[in-house]
Order: structure tokens, then sequence, then C-alpha cells
């Protein structure tokens, strides 16, 4: 006869990086009939959580979460238990309460706020806060992207011996990842150390500790790729890139503002989707009066790092591909630094005219006849409605001004349920283009692949036989950027 079963529901609450995760996840091996129910896993899309006055994600408050959904998963598993009790009383002690799990089934709930819904405070059986020493917290948080070193670790000592025996060097090339990350995570603390100060018109309290809370998958999505637009912009690695999409426009600012016959210093040149600053840089290099324009806060203070802080060439170093862990040619190629700046950003002639604007670039730029050229890279398909761009685009050109654009229609809110988007064939957007009164005066299309920087140098086919240890060059010590006097790019808002 079928012994009867009985459950119990264990809240773990308690700081974020306080180990709840870890602590479920050891529970779980160590205890049969346990399973687990995550928080984290019941966030909402990032186009449904509300922004803070700074542009920060409110990750840390309940309406981020899916509640509802979380309190219905946890009736679904005590449902699907057959049951005739459930566990109201607190086992004598420990050693009794893991001698008897065999006759229970565990379910444990792991979150940063499970104790304020009041729903969920119903459910429990038992519940527990864990404490962190703020200090401690913030170190893990800094670490925080050891987990997916850790769990590719995990996965590769679940193989069998034998087959672990056949990459003696798998685990080496994990503790370099590790190193790599602590230093990246380095370099992004001193991105940040300024950015308190970074805007000339508006100025932020000091906060005290401030919040940590836990970064969105959209979020690491954006550091990931701020990390390869260093390379792009400011790297020697990333000329061949900048010489495909920005060489054409500056060839063509050139062309149509030729030296001969206009005042460079009073050309007004304006750069939506600046980025890291490059493209806006090279042009400012020239005498023309530029102007870059940026909304995400990732580029934002990677530039302001760039552009006032690092004065030596090549004086800092950023592993870009560690996160990238398929498609690798050889192992080398995922821990493969880069230096930057290759050139010295504070090299500008003497009275140049260069600034970036921090913002929306539809709120921002409303005054009409105001630009003489708008240059767009890689920009107008962030847009929800690129006509919008396109009328912004028209009425803040002055009258013959131009505009120069290069990149592709990938719709960056594509698959965004709730976020509107707008995607114009490129013919479509020709025909608006024209029907505003521009006059297209030329027109190129091309493609290019680059599969990240990674195969720059073809290597030749291999026989098997041949193949020998790579290892890594040594790479140089870094020199931290110094702190100059120098004039810096201002940053406004």
């Amino acid at each position: 006869m079928r012994k009867a079963m009985k459950i119990l529901v264990v809240g773990l609450g308690g700081v974020t990086n306080g180990g709840k995760t870890t602590l479920a996840e050891k529970l779980k091996e160590m205890l049969p009939n346990c399973d687990i129910i995550s928080q984290d896993d019941f966030f909402k899309p990032e186009s449904e959580v509300e922004t803070d006055e700074r542009g920060f994600k409110l990750y840390d408050v309940l309406d981020a979460l899916y509640m509802d959904e979380m309190v219905k998963s946890i009736h679904n598993w005590m449902n699907s238990r057959t049951c005739s009790a459930v566990v109201t009383e607190e086992p004598q002690n420990t050693r009794d309460s893991v001698k008897n799990t065999e006759d229970v089934y565990i379910l444990i709930v792991e979150g940063f706020l499970l104790y304020n819904y009041e729903p969920l405070n119903e459910l429990w059986n038992r519940r527990y806060f864990l404490t962190l020493p703020y200090e401690e917290c913030k170190r893990r948080r800094r670490t925080n992207m050891h987990e997916r070193v850790n769990r590719t670790e995990r996965q590769f000592k679940s193989l069998p011996a034998n087959q672990q025996c056949l990459l003696p060097q798998f685990l080496p090339h994990l503790d370099k990842i590790r190193k790599c990350i602590d230093h990246n995570q380095e370099i992004l603390h001193t991105i940040v150390n300024d950015c308190v100060h970074m805007f000339e018109n508006k100025e932020y309290g000091e906060d005290g500790r401030g919040k940590i809370t836990p970064a969105s998958t959209f979020d690491m999505d954006k550091l990931k790729s701020t990390l390869k637009q260093f390379v792009r912009d400011w790297s020697e690695e990333g000329k061949p890139e900048r010489d495909s999409c920005y060489q054409p426009i500056i060839s063509e600012i050139v062309k149509n503002f030729p030296k001969e016959r206009w005042d460079f210093s009073k050309v007004n040149i304006l750069v939506p989707g600046a980025g890291l600053g490059r493209l806006a840089w090279e042009i400012a290099r020239l005498g023309y009066a530029c102007q870059g324009n940026e909304w995400s806060l990732f580029m934002l203070f990677s530039s302001n790092f760039v552009l006032n802080r690092c004065s030596e060439v090549n004086s800092c170093k950023l592993y870009p591909w560690i996160h990238q862990f398929s498609n690798n040619r050889r192992s080398a190629d995922q821990i493969r630094p880069i230096y930057f700046p290759d050139v010295d950003p504070h090299s500008l002639p003497s009275g140049s005219n260069f600034s970036m604007t921090a913002g929306d670039f539809q709120e921002i730029y409303s005054e009409c006849n105001t630009w003489d050229c708008i240059a767009t890279c890689f920009f107008i398909d962030t847009a929800h409605n690129v006509i919008d761009y396109i009328d912004t685009i028209w009425k803040i050109l002055k009258p013959g001004g131009i505009w120069i654009n290069v990149g592709p229609l990938l719709y960056h809110f594509e698959n965004l349920a709730n976020e509107l988007s707008i995607e114009l064939s490129y013919e479509d957007i020709k025909n608006v283009i024209l029907q505003y009164g521009f006059h297209i005066e030329q027109e190129e299309e091309f493609c290019q692949y680059n599969s990240f920087l990674y195969w720059r140098t073809p290597l030749p086919a291999v026989d098997l036989s041949d193949i020998q240890n790579l290892d890594g060059e040594t790479t140089p010590a870094d020199k931290t950027p110094s702190r100059t006097d120098t004039m810096e790019t201002e940053m406004e808002t």
C-alpha cells in the first residue's frame, strides 16, 4: 500500500547575492522529493518595468514581477502532489527533519521580495531570511558574472572521467576567463566612478550606499554590446569596421563642405546615436563643429570615460569576448584582449568645437533650421517609428542641408510585444523621405559580415595530426589612465 506523502513549503528570502539560490540548489541535491521555484523567473519584460528619474530600471519592487503568476505556480505544485496531510508543525530537530524527508514533498521558494507580498505569506510552512554585511554583498555582486563560468565548470565535471581527460586545458581556460572577468570589472568600476558628476548641467546627490538590484538579461546584453563598442570605436582592431562605416560618411562631409568654400568651424554637424563618440570625434578633428547625441547610459558612461579620462594611447585593456561561449575557433580567441584608445582623445586641434549631449534625439532637437549636416550611422532602426526620426531630421536641417545615413534596418523593437514598432522596408523609407522633400543625391547598397572580429586573419586548414598546443601571448601590464587637467568634452542633458 502506497504511503501517504506530506508537503512542506519553505520560503528562502534575503538580500541580493545573499546565497539564496546556492543554498536552495544545495538543499535540492541533499533532500529527496525537493523542488525549487525562483522569484527571478517571474520578472516582467524590460518594456513593462518602470524607470526612475536617472533612467535605471526599477527591478527591486513588486511591480517588476508577475507575483500572481508566482503564487499560481506554487498552488499548482501543491495541487499536483497527492498528499493526505500538510506539515504544519516544525520538526523537533534538524536530524529528524532530514531523516524523515523521504515522506515529504518539499518546495523551496527563493527570492529577495518573498515576504513583501501577502498572498505568499499565507503559504509558508517555514520561512527564513538570509542577511549579509553590505560590503560582502557588494563584493559578491561584483563577481556575479563568475556564475556563468561556474555553471560551465559544473557541467564539464559532470562528464565521464574519460571524456574530461580528453580536454586537459578546459578547466585552466575557465580560470583564465575568471581573471578576465575580474579585470573587466575593475575597468567598469573605474568608468562609473565619475558618473555622478558627468553632466555639466545636472548634479546628483551622494546617496550613500545606494541600492544593489539584480541585473536583467536586457541590461547584461547592453553591457556586452558596450564592451564590443569599445572594439569598434577606440581600438586598432576596430579600424576595418570604422573604415567601412564611418569613412563613407566622413568622405561625403568633406566632399559637400570643402575647405575652399566653407569655414569648417561654422559648419554645424550633428551625429545622433553617437555611441562612444568616435565618429563625432573624427568629424571634429577635421575642424567641423560637431555634436554627438546619445540616449543609452551605458554608452554615455563609457564615452565620458574615454573622452575625458583616457589621455595615453592604448593605456587600457578589455576582454570583450569572454561572454561568448559559442562559435570560437580557438579557446584563445575568447580571452583575446583589446587595447584602447588607439588615439589620444585629447589630441583635437586647438579651438575644436566638439560636444556630446545626453537624451532622446526627438526631445532634445526641436529647433528648426539649425544644422548644416546630420550624419546617422546604425541609428534610424532604433526608432519606434522611423517616420518620426525623418520628420525631426527634416525640421532641424537648414535649407539645403545634407543628411548622410549608413546602416541596416534591424528594428530594435520588432519583437517586443508591448512596444510600438513600425518596420518599414527600404523602399517605403525612400518614398517617405522623398515625400518630405529630400532629394537623394547618392545611393549605395552593400553588405559585409564581420563575425565579431574573431577571424580577421584567415587560418589555413590543418590536418588533425599536425595540431599543436597554442598558448595565448602574454599581454603587457595595464597602465592606469591618468586624470589630467585637460578640457573635458561637454556632456549635456
